[in-house]
């Protein structure tokens, strides 16, 4: 109605997105909203006037700037001389440990959700993707 439109318009507002993600059945619908949230404001989207890619290759450059002005080597050394870890390799290793114990259940999560969905897609041979998760659960 803010819109003057005639039809209802899903917009990438996280509620909306949600609620769509989560109760819409129409498959295409779910897919297509996915694209353009997982795209938005990237050199992957469909609107390029909205990408952001020099925007943050800037950014970037300016904190690996600030950080070697102020003596380190990187912006993660920077980020992490007020924090708790004491290392950007600590910090590296302990995600990869993260990843590696949270592994298995994730899999096992999933197999889950494949069991889940398979009555679902009757008999349809379809691999269970990201924007089928939030309606299955």
């Amino acid at each position: 109605q803010q819109r003057e439109l005639e039809q209802a318009v899903a917009t990438l507002d996280i509620p909306a997105y949600l609620a769509i993600m989560t109760y819409a059945d129409d498959r295409a619908l779910r897919e297509t909203l996915y694209q353009a949230y997982t795209t938005r404001a990237s050199d992957q989207s469909a609107q390029s006037e909205f990408d952001n890619t020099p925007i943050m290759e800037e950014i970037l450059r300016l904190r690996q700037e600030m950080a070697q002005l102020l003596g380190f080597n990187n912006y993660a050394e920077l980020s992490l001389a007020s924090k708790m870890a004491p290392s950007v390799e600590a910090v590296d290793q302990f995600l990869r440990e993260l990843a590696e114990h949270a592994r298995a259940p994730a899999e096992k999560e999933i197999a889950e959700l494949k069991a889940i969905a398979a009555p679902a897609s009757q008999g349809a041979s379809r691999p269970i993707a990201a924007i089928g998760i939030p309606a299955t659960l």
